[in-house]
């Protein structure tokens, strides 16, 4: 289920709209397509990753991938796609991935909303004035995978406590159960 502010949306950005037609296209509904599409690109390339990294070396090399590949993959996808894609959490990894007001809010909104729906294609897109400036802000749920447990769950093995602690210092991204909610996809894009 798609959630979107349609009536700030009506009052900041009404008069694009398309009108006259009945091919009209809702911007705001344009907006979410392409936030989709860029998670896809993100998402699969990374998992590419996740996948060959487990492969070759199993969870410890996949750490090195989160950690070292992931940000280049969000800027190589960001800069594609012209818009700002990123991971974050409300148990986060690494500072850099801190959510701020509006994605903390969504997220909690997400586990409510899990109660009733599918986390899997979760999803929340608005546009919102911040700083004076027009922005429209989307976010998919990440839902946690079975491989991804041996990093994020109840029971990791030592040695990826240990990489993890060094990597991480201040990690709280640990005691997951496959299912759960482990973050979200976060685009940010100007208007």
């Amino acid at each position: 289920m798609t959630s979107m502010n349609r009536p700030l949306f009506g009052l900041l950005i009404g008069g694009l709209m398309f009108t006259g037609s009945a091919y009209a296209v809702d911007p705001l509904d344009q907006l979410m397509e392409e936030s989709r599409a860029a998670v896809r690109d993100f998402a699969g390339a990374l998992m590419a990753e996740v996948n060959r990294a487990a492969e070759a070396g199993g969870p410890l090399n996949v750490i090195t991938v989160c950690n070292q590949v992931a940000p280049g993959l969000g800027a190589k996808y960001s800069q594609q796609h012209q818009m700002s894609i990123e991971r974050t959490a409300l148990k986060f990894r690494s500072p850099a991935n801190i959510p701020d007001a509006w994605e903390r809010s969504v997220m909690l909104s997400f586990l409510e909303r899990s109660q009733n729906e599918p986390l899997q294609g979760m999803e929340h897109g608005e546009i919102r004035v911040e700083e004076g400036r027009t922005v429209f802000r989307y976010m998919m749920a990440i839902p946690t995978a079975q491989q991804c447990l041996a990093c994020h769950g109840t029971e990791i093995p030592a040695p990826i406590t240990r990489k993890l602690d060094r990597i991480y210092p201040t990690d709280t991204a640990r005691g997951f159960q496959a299912g759960e909610m482990r973050g979200a996809f976060t685009i940010r894009r100007e208007l």
